[in-house]
C-alpha cells in the first residue's frame, strides 16, 4: 500500500488543538479598557434550551476578550447561535455557528476581526475561553468553550487559551447537562457546507433513520476503519490527493459496502469505468488496491445524500440554542452624580451627635 502525499485528518476546522507547547503562558491582559460603569466582574447571562447559564467576566483579566465578547452579545450576534460542540470531560463550545430555518442550513454569525490572545489564567472547570485555529496565536473571534475539568494543557498550547471569565458555580448544572446530551457526527447526517465542522454537535434527540435504512451507505456499520471497514475516499484523477466534495471542500466520502447493484446513473464525479479510492486506518488515508465501480460510487453517493437529507430536518429541532444574551446595560456618569448628590444631602438632614 503506498501513502497518500497528501493526508486529511478528520477534524472539525472549529477544533481545539492539543499538541503541547513547553512554555507556560507569559502573556498578560491586552491594550483594551473595559469602562468601570460594566462593573466587575461583569455579568452576562445566557439563555438557553437547556435553562439559562450566568457568566462572570474577568476585565483585569482579559480586557480585549471581555470587549470582545461583550461587542458579540450586545450586537444580538449570539442569539439563536448554536453549543455546536461536545467532547465529555473536556469542553463544550458556542458563539460560532447558528440555523437558518428559511434555508434549512448552518450558517457561519457574523465575525469581527480577531482579537488579541490573553493567556494567563488557568482553563480549570467552569472557566470560559477563546477558542481558535489551531496554531494561529492570535486567531480568536467569537467561538468560545466552557471547560467541562481541569485542562490544565491548554494554559501551554501555543502560549496558552484566553480564559477570561467563569460560569457562577450554581450553573454549572446545565453546561453539565448539554454535556451530557448525545452527540451526531455532522457529516453523516448534515446536508449543509459546514457539516465538516459538527464533528460532537450536541442534540436533545438523536435522528431516526428511515424504515429499511437508506442503502448501502451506513455509518452506523462496523468496522468502520480499515481495508475491510467501510469508509472510503475519493482519489483525485492525477492520483496524487483526495477529490474534495462539492459541497464542503472537505473529502468526497464513499461506502465500501456499496456495489452499484441496481444503479443506471452516473455519479456526480467524472467517471468513465472506475475511480481510484482509499481508506482510512484512524490516521491517514492509504490507496485501496481495488478501485470503485462508477456504478458503486453512484450508489455510495445517492445512498449518503438521501441519508442527510432525511436526518437533517430531525437535526435542526432538536439541537441545544443559545436564546438570548443579557448583558447590563453600563452604569453612566450622570446616575453615578445624581446618587453622590443625594448621598451628600442626605448626610446634611442627618443630625451630628
Amino acid at each position: 500500500m503506498s501513502s497518500l502525499p497528501r493526508r486529511l485528518q478528520l477534524v472539525g476546522l472549529s477544533c481545539l488543538v492539543l499538541s503541547l507547547s513547553p512554555a507556560l503562558a507569559s502573556a498578560g491582559p491586552g491594550p483594551c479598557t473595559v469602562p468601570p460603569s460594566y462593573g466587575d466582574p461583569v455579568p452576562v447571562t445566557l439563555w438557553t434550551t437547556s435553562g439559562s447559564i450566568e457568566f462572570e467576566l474577568w476585565p483585569d483579566v482579559a480586557p480585549c476578550t471581555v470587549l470582545n465578547f461583550l461587542d458579540y452579545a450586545e450586537a444580538g450576534d449570539y442569539d439563536g447561535s448554536l453549543v455546536h460542540r461536545s467532547v465529555p470531560g473536556f469542553v463544550i463550545q458556542a458563539g460560532g455557528y447558528a440555523y437558518e430555518p428559511s434555508t434549512d442550513a448552518f450558517v457561519s454569525i457574523p465575525r469581527n476581526p480577531a482579537v488579541v490572545n490573553e493567556p494567563g489564567e488557568s482553563n480549570l472547570r467552569g472557566t470560559i475561553a477563546m477558542a481558535r485555529i489551531g496554531g494561529s496565536i492570535n486567531s480568536a473571534t467569537s467561538e468560545f468553550f466552557v471547560n467541562l475539568a481541569d485542562n490544565l494543557g491548554l494554559d501551554t498550547v501555543d502560549e496558552g487559551f484566553t480564559v477570561f471569565g467563569e460560569v457562577v458555580a450554581a450553573d454549572m448544572a446545565v453546561v453539565d447537562e448539554i454535556a451530557a446530551l448525545p452527540t451526531l457526527v455532522g457529516r453523516w447526517s448534515l446536508n449543509s457546507s459546514l457539516r465538516e465542522i459538527f464533528s460532537d454537535l450536541p442534540v436533545y434527540a438523536l435522528p431516526l433513520d428511515a424504515t429499511g435504512g437508506y442503502g448501502c451507505f451506513d455509518p452506523n456499520a462496523s468496522p468502520a476503519l480499515g481495508q475491510t471497514g467501510w469508509t472510503r475516499a475519493l482519489v483525485n484523477t492525477a492520483g496524487n490527493a483526495l477529490e474534495p466534495d462539492p459541497l464542503t471542500d472537505a473529502i468526497y466520502y464513499l461506502s465500501a459496502t456499496c456495489t452499484g447493484a441496481g444503479v443506471i446513473e452516473l455519479p456526480s464525479v467524472a467517471c468513465a469505468t472506475s475511480r481510484e479510492v482509499a481508506y482510512s486506518n484512524g490516521l491517514s488515508w492509504l490507496l485501496d488496491p481495488a478501485p470503485m465501480s462508477c456504478a458503486a460510487i453512484a450508489e455510495s453517493e445517492i445512498s449518503l445524500a438521501a441519508r442527510r437529507d432525511d436526518h437533517q430536518p430531525q437535526v435542526t429541532p432538536e439541537q441545544v440554542e443559545i436564546i438570548a444574551i443579557a448583558v447590563p446595560e453600563p452604569v453612566g456618569i450622570a446616575p453615578l452624580a445624581a446618587a453622590l448628590l443625594g448621598m451628600t444631602a442626605l448626610a446634611r438632614r442627618c443630625p451630628t451627635g
